[in-house]
Protein backbone atom coordinates (compact mmCIF):
# COMPACT_ATOMS: atom_id res chain seq x y z
CA UNK A 1 0.00 0.00 0.00
CA UNK A 2 2.89 2.38 0.71
CA UNK A 3 3.92 2.62 -2.94
CA UNK A 4 0.40 3.26 -4.29
CA UNK A 5 -0.26 5.81 -1.56
CA UNK A 6 2.95 7.70 -2.36
CA UNK A 7 2.03 7.84 -6.05
CA UNK A 8 -1.53 8.95 -5.35
CA UNK A 9 -0.42 11.77 -3.06
CA UNK A 10 2.03 13.40 -5.46
CA UNK A 11 1.73 15.68 -8.47
CA UNK A 12 4.21 14.93 -11.24
CA UNK A 13 5.66 17.46 -13.65
CA UNK A 14 6.82 14.95 -16.24
CA UNK A 15 7.25 11.25 -17.04
CA UNK A 16 10.78 10.90 -15.60
CA UNK A 17 9.61 12.32 -12.27
CA UNK A 18 6.69 9.88 -12.17
CA UNK A 19 8.77 6.83 -13.11
CA UNK A 20 11.50 7.72 -10.63
CA UNK A 21 8.89 8.23 -7.90
CA UNK A 22 7.38 4.78 -8.55
CA UNK A 23 10.64 2.91 -8.68
CA UNK A 24 12.05 4.91 -5.78
CA UNK A 25 9.03 4.25 -3.56
CA UNK A 26 9.01 0.55 -4.46
CA UNK A 27 12.75 0.19 -3.90
CA UNK A 28 12.59 1.90 -0.52
CA UNK A 29 9.57 -0.16 0.52
CA UNK A 30 11.09 -3.49 -0.50
CA UNK A 31 14.52 -2.65 0.88
CA UNK A 32 12.98 -1.79 4.25
CA UNK A 33 11.97 -5.42 4.87
CA UNK A 34 13.49 -7.71 2.27
CA UNK A 35 12.59 -10.86 4.19
CA UNK A 36 8.89 -10.00 4.31
CA UNK A 37 8.70 -9.12 0.62
CA UNK A 38 10.71 -12.18 -0.37
CA UNK A 39 7.99 -14.27 1.30
CA UNK A 40 5.10 -12.26 -0.16
CA UNK A 41 6.44 -12.45 -3.71
CA UNK A 42 7.93 -15.96 -3.58
CA UNK A 43 6.82 -17.58 -6.84
CA UNK A 44 7.03 -21.04 -5.27
CA UNK A 45 4.56 -20.10 -2.55
CA UNK A 46 1.30 -21.95 -2.63
CA UNK A 47 -0.10 -19.69 0.08
CA UNK A 48 -3.27 -18.07 -1.32
CA UNK A 49 -3.16 -15.30 1.28
CA UNK A 50 0.38 -14.25 0.30
CA UNK A 51 -0.48 -14.54 -3.37
CA UNK A 52 -3.55 -12.33 -2.90
CA UNK A 53 -1.57 -9.74 -0.92
CA UNK A 54 1.02 -9.49 -3.68
CA UNK A 55 -1.56 -9.37 -6.47
CA UNK A 56 -3.70 -6.82 -4.68
CA UNK A 57 -0.68 -4.59 -4.05
CA UNK A 58 0.39 -4.73 -7.70
CA UNK A 59 -3.15 -3.82 -8.81
CA UNK A 60 -3.25 -0.77 -6.51
CA UNK A 61 0.20 0.36 -7.63
CA UNK A 62 -0.71 -0.13 -11.29
CA UNK A 63 -3.94 1.87 -10.88
CA UNK A 64 -2.06 4.77 -9.26
CA UNK A 65 0.69 4.65 -11.92
CA UNK A 66 -1.85 4.51 -14.75
CA UNK A 67 -3.81 7.45 -13.35
CA UNK A 68 -0.63 9.52 -13.02
CA UNK A 69 0.86 8.55 -16.43
CA UNK A 70 -2.14 8.86 -18.77
CA UNK A 71 -2.26 12.69 -18.65
CA UNK A 72 1.28 12.75 -20.09
CA UNK A 73 0.11 10.58 -22.99
CA UNK A 74 -2.68 12.92 -24.16
CA UNK A 75 -1.37 13.12 -27.73
CA UNK A 76 -1.15 9.34 -28.05
CA UNK A 77 -4.10 7.29 -29.36
CA UNK A 78 -5.99 5.85 -26.37
CA UNK A 79 -5.34 2.16 -27.09
CA UNK A 80 -1.64 2.83 -27.64
CA UNK A 81 -1.45 4.95 -24.48
CA UNK A 82 -2.95 2.08 -22.47
CA UNK A 83 -0.36 -0.27 -23.96
CA UNK A 84 2.49 2.11 -23.07
CA UNK A 85 1.22 2.26 -19.49
CA UNK A 86 1.00 -1.53 -19.22
CA UNK A 87 4.37 -2.28 -20.80
CA UNK A 88 6.27 0.40 -18.89
CA UNK A 89 4.68 -0.75 -15.63
CA UNK A 90 5.64 -4.33 -16.38
CA UNK A 91 9.26 -3.35 -17.04
CA UNK A 92 9.39 -1.73 -13.62
CA UNK A 93 7.35 -4.31 -11.72
CA UNK A 94 9.10 -7.34 -13.19
CA UNK A 95 12.52 -6.04 -12.20
CA UNK A 96 11.43 -4.94 -8.73
CA UNK A 97 9.53 -8.16 -7.95
CA UNK A 98 12.33 -10.24 -9.49
CA UNK A 99 14.83 -8.64 -7.13
CA UNK A 100 12.45 -8.94 -4.17
CA UNK A 101 12.07 -12.66 -4.86
CA UNK A 102 15.86 -13.08 -5.12
CA UNK A 103 15.24 -15.65 -7.86
CA UNK A 104 16.62 -13.55 -10.70
CA UNK A 105 20.36 -14.10 -10.86
CA UNK A 106 20.79 -11.02 -13.05
CA UNK A 107 19.34 -8.74 -10.37
CA UNK A 108 19.99 -10.46 -7.02
CA UNK A 109 23.39 -8.88 -6.41
CA UNK A 110 22.37 -5.35 -7.41
CA UNK A 111 21.68 -2.85 -4.68
CA UNK A 112 18.20 -1.36 -4.56
CA UNK A 113 19.72 2.02 -5.48
CA UNK A 114 21.37 0.62 -8.62
CA UNK A 115 18.20 -1.24 -9.62
CA UNK A 116 16.15 1.91 -9.03
CA UNK A 117 18.41 3.96 -11.27
CA UNK A 118 18.81 1.45 -14.09
CA UNK A 119 15.25 0.18 -14.42
CA UNK A 120 13.91 3.72 -14.09
CA UNK A 121 16.18 4.85 -16.92
CA UNK A 122 15.02 1.92 -19.10
CA UNK A 123 11.31 2.63 -18.56
CA UNK A 124 11.77 6.36 -19.17
CA UNK A 125 13.66 5.68 -22.40
CA UNK A 126 10.93 3.30 -23.56
CA UNK A 127 8.18 5.84 -22.91
CA UNK A 128 10.04 8.82 -24.36
CA UNK A 129 11.07 6.90 -27.48
CA UNK A 130 7.52 5.66 -28.01
CA UNK A 131 6.11 9.17 -27.68
CA UNK A 132 8.80 10.72 -29.89
CA UNK A 133 8.16 8.18 -32.66
CA UNK A 134 4.47 8.97 -32.62
CA UNK A 135 3.78 6.06 -30.27
CA UNK A 136 3.61 3.70 -33.20
CA UNK A 137 4.92 0.23 -32.49
CA UNK A 138 8.14 -0.60 -34.27
CA UNK A 139 7.38 -3.26 -36.82
CA UNK A 140 9.71 -5.38 -38.79
CA UNK A 141 9.61 -4.83 -42.53
CA UNK A 142 10.20 -8.58 -42.82
CA UNK A 143 6.49 -9.25 -42.26
CA UNK A 144 5.65 -7.67 -45.61
CA UNK A 145 7.60 -10.41 -47.40
CA UNK A 146 5.96 -13.32 -45.62
CA UNK A 147 3.27 -15.32 -47.41
CA UNK A 148 -0.22 -13.82 -47.42
CA UNK A 149 -1.84 -15.87 -44.64
CA UNK A 150 1.23 -16.02 -42.39
CA UNK A 151 2.03 -12.33 -42.85
CA UNK A 152 -1.54 -11.33 -42.06
CA UNK A 153 -1.57 -13.55 -38.98
CA UNK A 154 1.65 -11.94 -37.72
CA UNK A 155 0.35 -8.44 -38.44
CA UNK A 156 -2.86 -9.29 -36.56
CA UNK A 157 -0.88 -10.74 -33.66
CA UNK A 158 -2.37 -14.22 -34.02
CA UNK A 159 -0.36 -17.31 -33.18
CA UNK A 160 1.20 -19.22 -36.02
CA UNK A 161 0.85 -22.98 -36.08
CA UNK A 162 4.48 -23.32 -37.18
CA UNK A 163 7.57 -21.26 -36.65
CA UNK A 164 8.33 -18.53 -39.16
CA UNK A 165 11.91 -17.32 -39.06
Amino acid sequence: MAVAARLSQQQFSDIPTLVRALVGAASKTFASDETLYRIVFDSRSQNPVSNQIGLSGRHRIFAAYREALLPFLDGVPKSRAELLVRVSFHLLAAAIVGKARVDDGALADLSWNVLESEIGTAAIAYLETSIRTGAKPIRSTKNKDIGDEEGQMMRDGRQLSRSVI
